[in-house]
């Protein structure tokens, strides 16, 4: 029997799934890690504190599943995209890790813009300007912190950064060079031009590969670290959302939700979807002639974890449940979760906020209006797709956001389509496993559906016209400061 392992490196938490050659999940481990905010709109996380989790959770999912660690045959990466990483040429890290959610770069979005305008960094990269993204980051150390920029042999993504410690070679993927906005989209390779204009030399870039191809067997010191055998091929995986969708068996005609510290929906193509008012993000997908468009709430797990440890305390997540179901609506309550800035399709740095507040407004109205604001959010997205030509059936949920019926029920009854789960919530990890069998040539890893829920008519009427409520008062929210 070979196993394959398939490692999820998150923003809050890292997780390895074990599974056999016919595609079953033997184990499960997980780590929460943390975010580091050391100054106002900075966030950063530490690298090495990535490959500690790492090996962990690959020692502990061995260790569930009583296997014999000789016949663990390859395992891949998934991992959040954009947050980047300078190493030196032994692959060490020379700061922490500047986060995808991370809002310091202001002034090098400036630069950027004044060099090349919005609609032309668009047509290149898919993507809208924001201080976020790798390309601005990478400026803000040249500008801020020249030693270290002087210094850096390698700009790593968090999968590169894991795949080189691992297999001794720095590459990345395509879905995660598309998140630098050094990456030319529609051509599906870096983009020489930009590299020239803001003076980036590309050999601080690693390969980029396609996912699911061998890289290297694991170093000797990857191998005693992680407990498995040097003979292990690491193998090409990606960034998480694309990933997990790939786990999920994303679908021309369906969309994709992750819902985890941030909420990403992906939609299918086979041409450059480039949106019609930049409202979307574009990726590459995991093969040539294939891309995606991404919508992204940047704080929907998030602004849970917010809620249970500002408002509710007490409460664990079943909780917060358990209290937003204590009433039918929000009494008029609307939260707009943008506790890091509004994500898609508005691309905003507003902030967060509820509306309509009374005397009267009590714990549950708050908890449910919380669950409304993320699956609000999903809807308008789901529009702004529309726009580019999306036609979508069916949606498919996994994620840690998927374990709640509420939420799950909602999303049907907001969207007015069916919603989806699986059996496993781990779909990142999974798919990475997924890539890792094909690159071995096992069969195709295909998961069993969890339950369906259909929209309740009733209750898809009530919520048309919340929403409709939801969007009067959208305009003011977007230009909270």
């Amino acid at each position: 029997m070979q196993y394959i392992i398939g490692l999820d490196l998150g923003t809050t938490c890292v997780k390895a799934l074990l599974c056999d050659e016919s595609g079953r999940i033997q184990s499960v481990a997980s780590e929460d890690d943390v975010l580091l905010m050391p100054r106002q709109s900075w966030v950063e996380q530490s690298a090495e504190r990535w490959v500690e989790l790492s090996g962990k959770v690959i020692r502990e999912a061995v260790a569930k599943a009583e296997i014999n660690t000789n016949e663990v045959a390859a395992l891949a990466i998934s991992s959040q995209g954009i947050t980047s990483v300078p190493v030196d040429q032994t692959l060490k890290p020379l700061r922490k890790a500047i986060s995808w959610l991370d809002q310091r770069a202001v002034e090098e979005i400036e630069h950027v813009r004044s060099v090349k305008n919005d609609d032309e960094i668009y047509h290149i990269t898919g993507k809208s300007l924001a201080p976020g993204y790798t390309l601005p980051s990478i400026l803000w150390l040249k500008n801020h912190e020249p030693e270290i920029f002087i210094r850096t042999f390698k700009f790593l993504l968090p999968h590169d950064f894991l795949c080189a410690r691992f297999s001794g070679v720095p590459v990345t993927d395509h879905t995660m060079a598309g998140g630098t906005m050094l990456y030319d989209v529609p051509n599906q390779c870096w983009s020489e031009e930009l590299l020239n204009l803001f003076e980036i030399d590309g050999r601080l870039l690693p390969e980029i590969q396609w996912a699911g191809i061998p890289v290297n067997t694991l170093t000797r010191e990857a191998s005693q670290f992680l407990g498995l055998p040097e003979s292990t091929l690491v193998i090409t995986g990606g960034q998480d959302q694309k990933i997990a969708a790939y786990g999920a068996s994303l679908q021309t005609g369906s969309a994709t939700i992750s819902l985890g510290t941030c909420a990403a929906m992906e939609f299918l193509f086979d041409r450059p979807p480039l949106h019609p008012t930049r409202g979307l993000a574009a990726f590459s997908y995991l093969k040539p002639g294939s891309w995606v468009l991404e919508a992204c709430i940047n704080t929907a797990g998030a602004a849970i974890n917010w809620a249970r440890d500002t408002l509710f305390p007490d409460l664990n997540y079943d909780g917060i449940n358990k209290l937003a179901e204590q009433c039918k609506t929000s009494g008029g309550v609307h939260f707009y979760p943008y506790l890091q800035g509004s994500g898609t399709p508005h691309n905003s740095v507003a902030r967060g906020a509820f509306t309509g507040l009374t005397l009267n407004t009590a714990k549950p109205e708050l908890a449910r209006a919380i669950f409304e604001g993320i699956a609000m959010e999903v809807l308008t997205n789901l529009h702004s797709a529309e726009d580019a030509g999306v036609n979508v059936g069916e949606i498919c949920i996994f994620g840690g956001g998927s374990q709640s019926a509420l939420l799950n029920q909602m999303l049907a009854d907001v969207t007015h389509r069916a919603v989806q789960t699986f059996t496993t919530s781990e779909m990142a990890s999974f798919g990475a496993a997924k890539l890792a069998a094909k690159a071995m040539g096992m069969k195709d890893f295909t998961l069993p559906v969890g339950a369906f829920w259909k929209p309740e008519a009733e209750q898809s009427s009530r919520y048309d016209e919340q929403y409709r409520r939801y969007q009067e008062n959208h305009r003011l929210i977007l230009e909270l400061r």
